[in-house]
């Protein structure tokens, strides 16, 4: 069975008042997933109602992708990762845009790729991602970490 008919099927037993985590991604060379996020849209659209919670774990994607979704989905929540510092400008932006009452971060332990001197990835990252998200946002890391514990409270309380 694909990818799509698989999700497409477990939308179904979505339910506003709870979450549904995507994480999206395209091939290996993708950089932004543009076709990925576009089509998951689609299928979501066909499935949930607007007031549907949404977490887009790990985004990676433009800030017309954030926007599509912000558009579609209003409850959709934006986790970043370790890979937001290799992010190219349009992905930057995204993430300056990203309202506070929506961001979230996460070290996508342990699969997220790290600093080669470190073999394991793990929660106790989670500093490092909020300090570069910190400084892409003109924000202090202690705001940063106080806003993603409301915002994680609010769509997993």
């Amino acid at each position: 069975m694909s990818q799509e008919k698989i999700l497409d099927k477990l939308l179904g037993l979505a339910r506003p008042n709870k979450p549904v985590i995507l994480h999206l991604r395209g091939q290996a060379t993708e950089t932004m997933s543009d076709a990925v996020y576009t089509r998951a849209l689609e299928i979501v659209q066909n499935n949930c109602e607007p007031e549907q919670k949404i977490h887009l774990h790990c985004f990676h994607g433009s800030t017309r992708q954030m926007d599509t979704w912000r558009r579609a989905f209003p409850n959709t929540y934006f986790s970043f990762s370790l890979k937001v510092k290799n992010f190219h400008e349009d992905q930057i932006q995204a993430t300056r845009n990203v309202p506070n009452h929506r961001i979230l971060i996460e070290t996508d332990s342990p699969y997220c790729t790290i600093p080669s001197n470190i073999r394991i990835n793990n929660p106790r990252r989670i500093g490092q991602v909020a300090m570069i998200l910190a400084g892409i946002r003109s924000q202090p890391v202690a705001e940063i970490f106080a806003i993603t514990r409301e915002n994680g409270k609010s769509l997993y309380g």
